[in-house]
């Protein structure tokens, strides 16, 4: 878990029992609060706030959960609001103007950049990745000054050195978070109407809306398996579980 304070950011919880309980509460030195998590073979990515004085990017080696290891870290300049990892190259979403951060991780103690995107707009963060082979999905918050800058994009990530768009909807809604099945995506995000929104990505220059869901808050999260939709509420009810039913 991303724990939202600048102390212990990292916590590791035993949920195998009825009732979890926390097995290591992990500080990174000089970094700011915890704000999300991506793990992969025993290693746990972290990413933090924008800090004065500190790093937003940290690997950590949690072999033993009862005492992590720390391994490296990047300074990004902003908020790391999303992590996908996959070989030696992590995707992070951003508040940079790169709202996608690409960052060759060959070397864990010693993490560099190898390209970011921006896409238009300078006020939309980059909230979430996720990645199916070489294409990658980002969403971002809607921000402040919106003039059709568009919150979802579809980027060829097969040359991590030069990331290319593929396409991209104007949703006019922050988009929270993403999950990908065969042609379709799966969002959550805060359109007052549609928080959840289920769009075909067959052809990424020519997304079309397949369904949606209205719920009384903003959709902050979700999660896919064996055709089952979890999603996470603001409030009134605060998970959402939807089927496509028989």
């Amino acid at each position: 878990m991303a724990n939202q304070s600048d102390d212990n950011q990292l916590q590791i919880i035993d949920i195998s029992l009825s009732t979890p309980a926390l097995i290591t509460a992990f500080d990174i030195v000089a970094a700011d609060e915890g704000i999300t998590v991506c793990y992969l073979n025993d290693t746990v990515y972290v990413g933090t706030a924008k800090s004065s004085s500190g790093t937003e990017f940290h690997i950590i080696d949690v072999t033993d959960r009862n005492a992590p290891l720390f391994v490296g870290d990047l300074e990004i300049g902003d908020d790391v609001n999303g992590i996908f990892v996959k070989g030696d190259i992590a995707y992070l979403a951003t508040g940079d103007s790169d709202e996608l951060i690409i960052v060759n991780i060959t070397n864990p103690a010693n993490p560099s950049i190898s390209s970011g995107f921006a896409a238009a707009g300078d006020s939309e963060d980059g909230k979430t990745v996720y990645l199916v082979g070489d294409t990658l999905y980002l969403g971002r918050l809607q921000g402040g000054r919106h003039t059709d800058h568009h919150e979802f994009h579809v980027i060829d990530v097969s040359d991590p050195l030069t990331p290319i768009n593929l396409g991209s909807i104007d949703l006019q809604a922050d988009l929270s978070d993403i999950r990908v099945r065969n042609n379709l995506i799966f969002m959550a995000t805060s359109d007052p109407n549609n928080e959840f929104q289920i769009w075909d990505i067959s052809d990424p220059s020519n997304m079309t809306l397949f369904a949606s869901f209205n719920f009384p808050q903003d959709a902050t999260g979700i999660d896919y398996e064996d055709n089952i939709v979890y999603v996470s509420v603001r409030s009134n009810d605060a998970l959402r579980i939807i089927t496509s039913g028989p």
